[in-house]
């Protein structure tokens, strides 16, 4: 349940965003091989996690990973909606991921083989894999 919450937090923190014309839809996760792996801010506190079939939050400081594929299972079979839309190339990764009527966004841009940028509104982030 805690998890659940925090999950929510996170989502309603970084906002909405409207869909690209150009992505690809589906309700399942798929990122690409390049970025899959733990990646964490310089200070090791909090960052991503890519499987090759989930996306998660990782927080360190409070030791939880906010897993999207679970959080998607839990709403299957209900009346809510969910829908993943991924834009996929070579030196780039966007999600977005609706929970009902909740919409998260997370742009990724390749650096190097071990650095990526986290691109968003307010400040882009540096991550290195782990």
């Amino acid at each position: 349940m805690k998890k659940t919450v925090l999950f929510c937090i996170i989502i309603f923190t970084f906002g909405c965003s409207s869909s690209d014309d150009d992505s690809t839809s589906q309700n399942s996760i798929n990122p690409p091989s390049w970025i899959q792996g733990t990646w964490l801010t310089s200070g090791g506190d909090g960052g991503f996690r890519f499987d090759a079939d989930d996306f998660c939050i990782v927080n360190n400081f409070i030791n939880v990973a906010l897993c999207n594929k679970e959080q998607l299972n839990s709403f299957s079979g209900t009346q809510f909606f969910t829908d993943v839309e991924e834009e996929i190339t070579d030196t780039f990764y966007s999600i977005d991921i609706t929970l009902s009527t909740a919409t998260t966004s997370y742009k990724f841009e390749k650096i190097s083989e071990n650095e990526i940028r986290r691109l968003n509104h307010f400040t882009d982030t540096i991550y290195t894999k782990q």
